[in-house]
């Protein structure tokens, strides 16, 4: 929400919690995929979390999504043993 808010305005409290530009959305999409080992993952985690902030403008549902998205990752890992994932 931070980054998302900045890259619309330097002053990002100013921004409210949801807002969109194109810029912003990309630029952050891009950043979250690229800092996950599996990339493309990543940019379409990142195009999910950012489509739900834009529709609940709850940054507190991306939260609870992101960490359910991990706690389900890291139990597929540890079932399965697919250590390549972490």
């Amino acid at each position: 929400s931070f980054a998302l808010r900045w890259l619309i305005k330097e002053e990002f409290t100013e921004v409210p919690i949801g807002a969109f530009s194109w810029f912003s959305c990309i630029a952050v999409v891009l950043a979250f995929g690229f800092e996950h080992h599996q990339w493309l993952v990543g940019l379409l985690a990142g195009i999910a979390y950012n489509a739900l902030l834009y529709r609940t403008k709850n940054l507190s549902a991306c939260v609870l999504a992101h960490a359910v998205t991990n706690l389900l990752l890291g139990v597929y890992v540890l079932w399965t043993h697919q250590w390549n994932f972490w």
